[in-house]
């Protein structure tokens, strides 16, 4: 089964440890979604609650699914990914959000888990297109 330590993940406590502390806000997308989802709440509802105000950090890759039937991140980034991802930089060129001063694409990672999901040819192919769509 899943545990999830939820205090760290629920949106009021990440936003009154920002106001209290004045710390910034970095917004990983897809850990939002997995959080939202676990929560049984619609992921743009969960980033509404957090401090957009204070975001200095965005990171993005893909999100689905994994072998075991859980919800995840670090995939390479399907049409619904990069439609989240236009929304996000739509909230962010719109200024109903702060301009982060760090764009992350977090396909892959290190060690066994991340084996499938680490193939060179994606980043190739979808890392262009990420910073395409930043500089848009």
């Amino acid at each position: 089964s899943l545990y999830i330590l939820r205090p760290p993940t629920e949106p009021r406590v990440i936003t009154e440890v920002i106001r209290r502390t004045g710390c910034g806000l970095l917004l990983d997308i897809d850990h939002a979604r997995v959080s939202a989802h676990y929560m049984n709440m619609p992921w743009k509802e969960y980033i509404a609650e957090l401090p957009m105000d204070h975001l200095k950090e965005l990171h993005m890759t893909g999100t689905r699914l994994n072998e075991e039937g859980w919800l995840e991140s670090h995939y390479e980034m399907r049409d619904e990914d990069w439609h989240i991802f236009d929304w996000t930089l739509d909230q962010i060129r719109s200024c109903a959000w702060a301009h982060p001063f760090v764009y992350a694409f977090e396909y892959g990672g290190i060690g066994k888990k991340f084996d499938k999901r680490s193939d060179p040819s994606v980043m190739i192919e979808q890392v262009p297109v990420f910073s395409k769509k930043y500089c848009a």
